[in-house]
């Protein structure tokens, strides 16, 4: 082998020097054209460090030593980007729009030319970020709700223009749809079903031209609603002029729940009597003396309390008269069975001495009245009720009065209630829990 060190047309021959019997010979001259040695090159990469998708980039490739023909093959991530561009004074610029966003590995490719040895770029890395617009989305929500009623949360997407939905989140969890952005807001009405914080986000996924984002979070306190209340007065139908008269109120929830919050304020004709009685064990008393003779409107209005609201009872109408000088005074006496059976029916009856008919007799357990006053007829008042709680309750008859009658309270007597034997069961505690229906006497 032989190595050529210049470049040029050789001529070479080949002489044979003969042996022995041989002679020596040359042969013909033949022509070696010897070029010289392609440069080596070395190929530099210019490229922005970022970028925006959709918007055309300059990418440069610069030849050293600088070459002047060739092509230049620009890649993304070892794929072809355009077609091979020809070298000019040692450069080649392609110029390139990105359509995905994230890095981009970009190297250019050499191909060489007479007397120029091709070469390969060091991969550089461009950056391309989203040509979208940032939005930004804030909550507007109440601080506070009810079970069962529907609260509005609202959204608001900057700039206006977004386009895109909006998923309300409550604890983390979609509540609801998405709800389409239009003019820059979505509302979601929604209705609660626990109580207890809630923790409202909001996220737009926004459509063409914009990105996404997500609210801060906003608590909505959740509460459970108010129960309604019903009121019921227990008032005898006459009273005398001079002379205290108890009035008295129930109050239960719409279920017929007794409770002991609130109070209830009793009116007569509109004015306020007494002051705010406080409710225990779903009732109020007021002991009341009329100072004048005629009909009043009574009425009581409850409060409400936590968890309750307020209300008012219909009115009822006691009939006052003026004792006259010779008002009979009177003398109740109860009759109560010695025991009973918890949710089966027992007869109280009250007994007016001196008096034939006119009066109602209220029966009272303990402090707390059951059942509607009673009309006196032929001096008697029966009272059918069913105690549901067992134990001992002490029953006591307040007679109203009538014309030409004192009213009188009985002594109280004792009943004992009993559990129920068999299939039936009762539950333990005290109060005058039942159900109550008067007696016309002789019935």
């Amino acid at each position: 082998p032989h190595t050529f060190t210049a470049a040029g047309d050789h001529s070479i021959t080949a002489v044979y020097d003969g042996v022995l019997e041989f002679l020596t010979s040359t042969s013909p001259a033949r022509t070696v054209s010897v070029a010289a040695a392609d440069v080596q090159t070395t190929t530099a990469l210019t490229v922005p460090s970022s970028a925006v998708e959709q918007t055309s980039v300059a990418l440069t490739a610069n030849i050293s030593p600088a070459a002047d023909g060739g092509t230049v093959q620009f890649k993304d991530g070892g794929t072809d980007i355009g077609g091979p561009i020809a070298v000019t004074a040692g450069a080649a610029t392609l110029d390139h729009t990105f359509t995905t966003t994230g890095s981009h590995s970009i190297t250019a490719v050499y191909s060489g030319t007479a007397g120029f040895g091709g070469s390969t770029a060091q991969a550089q890395t461009i950056e391309i970020s989203s040509s979208a617009l940032s939005t930004t989305t804030t909550l507007q929500v109440p601080a506070a709700a009810i079970t069962g009623s529907a609260v509005d949360l609202t959204a608001t997407v900057a700039p206006n223009n977004a386009l895109g939905t909006v998923q309300f989140k409550s604890n983390g969890t979609a509540i609801g749809s998405p709800v389409t952005v239009s003019g820059g807001t979505a509302t979601l009405s929604h209705i609660f079903d626990a109580a207890g914080a809630q923790s409202i986000t909001a996220d737009f996924t926004a459509g063409s031209g914009f990105k996404n984002s997500v609210a801060s979070a906003k608590s909505v306190q959740v509460s459970v609603a108010d129960q309604e209340s019903v009121v019921e007065l227990n008032i005898p139908t006459d009273a005398k002029t001079g002379v205290a008269t108890d009035l008295w109120a129930t109050v239960r929830t719409s279920s017929d729940d007794a409770f002991g919050v609130g109070t209830v304020q009793f009116y007569d004709g509109g004015v306020a009597i007494g002051g705010p009685e406080p409710v225990t064990a779903g009732a109020a008393g007021l002991s009341h003396t009329f100072t004048s003779a005629g009909a009043h409107s009574i009425t009581a209005v409850y409060s409400g309390g936590a968890g309750v609201v307020g209300s008012s009872a219909q009115a009822r109408t006691v009939n006052v008269t003026d004792p006259a000088p010779s008002d009979v005074t009177t003398e109740t006496v109860v009759t109560v069975p010695a025991d009973g059976v918890v949710n089966k029916s027992v007869t109280l009856s009250a007994t007016v001495s001196s008096v034939q008919n006119g009066g109602t007799v209220q029966f009272m357990d303990g402090d707390t009245p059951i059942g509607d006053a009673v009309p006196v007829v032929n001096g008697i008042a029966a009272l059918n009720h069913t105690f549901t709680t067992t134990g001992a309750h002490s029953i006591s008859a307040i007679y109203s009065g009538a014309a030409g009658f004192t009213g009188s309270t009985s002594a109280a007597h004792a009943i004992q209630i009993k559990a129920a034997t068999g299939g039936g069961t009762g539950s333990l505690g005290s109060g005058s829990a039942g159900s109550s229906d008067f007696l016309p006497f002789g019935s």
